[in-house]
């Protein structure tokens, strides 16, 4: 299972395996914790336990520590320094590895979204230590660090069930497990005045969608005529765009949605439907319709763009 679907996993099951085979089995599944490790093998019978998501979150998990986030991070960018790690590996394990610390500090993870460089990483992480460092070494942080680690001495021992609630409240800056909360858990959170996790989630989608900490939408009155095959003009109209200007990799892209273009007929597709030339500094923009808009049974309608001077919005 993956993202949201992902659920509890049945220890029961992989028991059943193990009775089943006469080859050693190694168990996966709800390690979250060092404690999950020894109830996981006595539960099933397995040879051995792994961990996938778990350790991604805090990968010295097998280790029973649950250090402050940018140290484990800065260890971690040792390593991909050191073998080239590529700029989509490293992004993805930044974000795991920080995950909460990045929900408390919106501007670094918006950083981690949008950075190509190892360099660029790097001084995402220092920063992380500074910010880290002001709130660690303050007397209600080691207060709420103790209780923590009181906690999860506790489920090791296996005396309390790991409950998501608590775990969610210890430090955020440390290394420790994520959870897809029930809607019931979530509400107990906002509760104390804090997002949901949903929230939090679709923040964090919006912000990997944007290039250099932002999006430009630009909207424009834009003179359209559709034609058919045969050249003869089936409507003309003027009608607002939406334009999303993003820049990825070194490319300038222009996403133009065309709302309509009277007589009923609209786009085929939200993205991709314009193909143009756009310049930086967003001057005259010339676009050429592709083939995605369709008017009747015509399927190689054409659709004509007039030359217009785009003015730059308010950027979100």
């Amino acid at each position: 299972m993956k993202g949201v679907d992902t659920g509890l996993a049945d220890w029961s099951r992989i028991r059943e395996v193990v009775e089943a085979v006469d080859v050693p089995v190694v168990a996966n599944g709800n390690i979250q914790m060092p404690g999950d490790v020894e109830r996981c093998l006595a539960t099933t019978g397995a040879a051995a336990v792994m961990s996938a998501e778990g350790i991604l979150y805090n990968p010295w998990l097998f280790a029973d520590r649950n250090e402050e986030s940018w140290i484990v991070a800065k260890e971690y960018l040792e390593y991909a320094r050191r073998y080239q790690a590529g700029t989509s590996a490293i992004r993805a394990h930044i974000f795991r590895i920080c995950h909460h610390s990045l929900l408390e500090h919106s501007d670094l993870r918006m950083r981690v979204s949008t950075e190509h460089g190892l360099d660029d990483y790097e001084s995402i992480v220092e920063e992380l230590r500074i910010r880290t460092r002001a709130v660690a070494d303050t007397e209600d942080a080691q207060r709420q660090l103790n209780s923590a680690r009181n906690l999860f001495e506790r489920i090791r021992k296996g005396e309390v069930m790991m409950d998501p609630i608590e775990v969610s409240r210890a430090p955020y800056w440390i290394c420790k497990p994520y959870f897809r909360l029930s809607e019931a858990a979530r509400e107990t959170i906002v509760a104390d005045g804090e997002k949901t996790y949903k929230e939090k989630r679709q923040a964090r989608k919006r912000e990997r969608r944007k290039l250099n900490g932002q999006r430009t939408f630009i909207s424009k009155r834009v003179s359209v005529t559709l034609n058919s095959l045969e050249g003869h003009v089936l409507a003309h109209a003027f009608i607002h765009t939406s334009i999303i200007f993003m820049h990825r990799r070194g490319f300038l892209h222009a996403h133009v949605v065309l709302s309509q273009l009277g007589k009923g007929v609209r786009t085929r597709s939200a993205k991709n439907v314009v193909d143009g030339l756009v310049s930086k500094n967003f001057g005259i923009v010339k676009y050429f319709a592709a083939h995605r808009l369709k008017y009747s049974q015509q399927l190689h309608d054409s659709v004509s763009v007039e030359e217009h001077k785009v003015q730059e919005a308010a950027e979100t």
